[in-house]
């Protein structure tokens, strides 16, 4: 049987029993990431993120029967471990043999990440509406919810109190650096969140090592594989500074 693999519009063939990989078209090696001798070498499990091929190899075996179309969404991995969501539909391809099929992937991880937003923020809403849910309980869902939409961030929520900014909610970050932190004093070279707070305004920080408002805690940071700060003020209405809502990357990143 064949799979088509596709990114975007993804388009390769592969064998049914093997689940090697017989063909792969431009886009797929493109946003895949492997070159065509990569994918020839390969079986679809390549796209497979780890936690998945148990799931994925009884999918295959109930829903891909002889003759018959069938479709199916699923999430796939790329060469740099990116997780997509794909849209997949299946036919045979009897031009390539009789258990050879074609698939097609359409990428919907925008979609669905849209979907799946709006409804963490629906349940975020509920929360904070119902009153034996704590505030901190609230937010703690709600960073919880977005590490789990965007895996590539770690997010923290720091409380500003006397001019310092304390840990509100348990953090994915590792616990030497929030150790650290915890009480800096505001300033306007106190990394992203310190420097947040006292400037009232959004900080975007896409490369620690040669950002100057981190000169005092590029080497905590760096040596904690943190690599990117943005941080948010939350403001209440007396205009103060109530707390920062900071994503922190293992990347550089670009200002967008």
């Amino acid at each position: 049987m064949i799979y088509l693999i596709l990114a975007r519009y993804l388009c390769g063939f592969n064998d049914t029993q093997t689940l090697q990989i017989l063909a792969a078209n431009e886009a797929a090696q493109k946003d895949y990431g492997y070159t065509l001798t990569e994918f020839l070498s390969s079986t679809v499990k390549v796209l497979w993120p780890k936690y998945d091929i148990t799931s994925m190899m009884q999918m295959v075996k109930q829903k891909v029967k002889p003759g018959l179309h069938n479709k199916a969404s699923v999430r796939h991995i790329k060469k740099d471990g990116t997780i997509i969501h794909v849209d997949i539909e299946s036919k045979p391809l009897p031009s390539w043999g009789n258990n050879t099929r074609i698939v097609t992937a359409l990428d919907i991880t925008l979609s669905k990440i849209l979907n799946d937003l709006e409804s963490h923020e629906k349940k975020v809403l509920e929360m904070n509406s119902t009153a034996d849910v704590s505030l901190k309980e609230v937010l703690t869902y709600y960073v919880k919810g977005i590490e789990s939409l965007f895996p590539k961030m770690q997010c923290t929520i720091m409380q500003v109190k006397n001019n310092r900014i304390y840990s509100w909610v348990p953090s994915s970050l590792p616990k030497r650096y929030t150790d650290k932190i915890e009480g800096l004093q505001i300033g306007i070279n106190a990394g992203s969140c310190g420097t947040a707070a006292f400037l009232k305004k959004t900080i975007i920080v896409s490369n620690i090592s040669i950002d100057p408002r981190w000169d005092g805690y590029k080497e905590l940071a760096l040596s904690c594989d943190l690599l990117a700060c943005w941080s948010q003020p939350i403001i209440n209405s007396e205009n103060e500074v109530m707390a920062t809502f900071a994503i922190y990357y293992k990347e550089t990143k670009e200002a967008k």
